[in-house]
Protein backbone atom coordinates (compact mmCIF):
# COMPACT_ATOMS: atom_id res chain seq x y z
CA UNK A 1 0.00 0.00 0.00
CA UNK A 2 1.18 3.45 -0.80
CA UNK A 3 2.34 5.93 1.56
CA UNK A 4 -0.41 8.82 0.48
CA UNK A 5 0.28 10.98 3.45
CA UNK A 6 4.05 11.31 2.21
CA UNK A 7 3.13 11.59 -1.02
CA UNK A 8 0.81 14.24 -0.71
CA UNK A 9 3.73 16.15 1.02
CA UNK A 10 5.63 16.21 -2.43
CA UNK A 11 2.92 16.46 -5.27
CA UNK A 12 -0.16 17.48 -3.49
CA UNK A 13 -1.98 18.90 -6.88
CA UNK A 14 -1.57 15.71 -8.60
CA UNK A 15 -2.91 14.00 -5.75
CA UNK A 16 -6.02 16.09 -5.30
CA UNK A 17 -6.36 15.63 -8.98
CA UNK A 18 -6.89 12.18 -9.34
CA UNK A 19 -8.68 11.75 -6.00
CA UNK A 20 -11.58 13.32 -7.73
CA UNK A 21 -11.22 11.60 -10.25
CA UNK A 22 -14.88 9.67 -11.46
CA UNK A 23 -14.64 5.99 -12.11
CA UNK A 24 -17.21 3.96 -13.41
CA UNK A 25 -18.26 -0.24 -12.63
CA UNK A 26 -20.07 -1.20 -15.29
CA UNK A 27 -22.08 -4.06 -14.19
CA UNK A 28 -23.13 -5.45 -18.06
CA UNK A 29 -19.35 -5.69 -19.17
CA UNK A 30 -18.48 -6.33 -15.62
CA UNK A 31 -15.45 -3.60 -16.54
CA UNK A 32 -14.05 -0.78 -14.24
CA UNK A 33 -14.21 2.05 -17.00
CA UNK A 34 -11.37 5.42 -15.81
CA UNK A 35 -11.53 8.71 -17.78
CA UNK A 36 -9.21 8.73 -20.44
CA UNK A 37 -7.18 11.02 -18.82
CA UNK A 38 -6.01 8.73 -16.00
CA UNK A 39 -2.99 6.87 -17.13
CA UNK A 40 -1.96 10.01 -17.89
CA UNK A 41 -2.49 11.56 -14.55
CA UNK A 42 -0.83 8.49 -12.69
CA UNK A 43 2.64 9.16 -15.07
CA UNK A 44 2.68 12.85 -14.33
CA UNK A 45 2.29 11.39 -10.40
CA UNK A 46 4.99 9.02 -10.95
CA UNK A 47 7.61 11.63 -12.77
CA UNK A 48 7.06 13.92 -9.57
CA UNK A 49 7.97 10.85 -7.08
CA UNK A 50 11.09 10.27 -9.08
CA UNK A 51 11.89 13.67 -9.37
CA UNK A 52 11.66 13.86 -5.73
CA UNK A 53 13.56 10.29 -5.77
CA UNK A 54 10.68 8.71 -4.17
CA UNK A 55 11.45 4.73 -3.66
CA UNK A 56 7.95 3.64 -4.89
CA UNK A 57 5.90 4.14 -7.96
CA UNK A 58 2.11 4.14 -7.95
CA UNK A 59 0.95 1.57 -10.14
CA UNK A 60 -2.28 2.08 -12.05
CA UNK A 61 -4.71 -1.23 -11.12
CA UNK A 62 -2.96 -1.18 -7.36
CA UNK A 63 -4.61 2.52 -7.33
CA UNK A 64 -7.64 1.45 -8.30
CA UNK A 65 -7.98 -1.67 -5.67
CA UNK A 66 -7.20 0.69 -2.80
CA UNK A 67 -9.67 3.44 -3.68
CA UNK A 68 -12.29 0.53 -4.05
CA UNK A 69 -11.40 -0.88 -0.74
CA UNK A 70 -11.86 1.83 0.57
CA UNK A 71 -14.87 2.77 -0.95
CA UNK A 72 -16.78 -0.57 -0.35
CA UNK A 73 -16.28 -0.09 3.61
CA UNK A 74 -18.83 2.86 2.91
CA UNK A 75 -22.68 2.41 2.06
CA UNK A 76 -23.65 3.02 -1.44
CA UNK A 77 -25.39 6.35 -2.47
CA UNK A 78 -26.72 8.15 -4.97
CA UNK A 79 -25.16 10.71 -7.21
CA UNK A 80 -27.44 13.27 -6.36
CA UNK A 81 -26.77 12.59 -2.38
CA UNK A 82 -23.30 13.97 -3.25
CA UNK A 83 -23.22 17.49 -2.37
CA UNK A 84 -21.37 20.25 -4.68
CA UNK A 85 -18.51 22.16 -3.42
Amino acid sequence: MYNFVHFYEIVHFYFLEVRNMRIIIDTELNKIIVPDSFFNQIDKMNKVLAENKADKTVDYVQYIKDSFGKAIEQAPIRKSDIKKR
